[in-house]
């Protein structure tokens, strides 16, 4: 997953491929809830422009995705955290990333 959020830019945030979830025993995890909630850097408040958590479609196979819309209102050069949440197979897990908010340019 990328650390950059791109100002005014809708971005695909998903678990994919070699980063598919998985259970303890390497078994693909489908049917769980999983969602994603953005805040300002080291803070429990959420940053506005989105209604919050964002849920994660199951896409099969372990996979899931959504998008952040381009209406999250992040300004360029402030960071962010993403807090992605999932409840299934019986087990709940936490993946916290720091974000960085730029401009998206032509060689990006």
């Amino acid at each position: 997953m990328s650390k950059i959020l791109y100002v005014g830019n809708d971005m695909l945030v998903s678990f994919s491929g070699a980063g598919k979830l998985l259970d303890e025993k390497g078994a693909a995890v489908t049917g769980a809830t999983v969602g994603m909630t953005l805040y300002e850097a080291g803070t429990t408040t959420v940053v506005k422009g989105e209604t919050w958590p964002v849920t994660l479609v199951d896409d099969g196979e372990g996979e899931y995705s959504a998008t952040l819309q381009d209406k999250v209102e992040i300004t360029v050069g402030s960071k962010y955290d993403l807090k992605i949440t999932v409840d299934g197979c019986g087990a709940q897990a936490t993946w916290q990333q720091r974000m960085a908010a730029k401009v998206r340019k032509f060689d990006n």
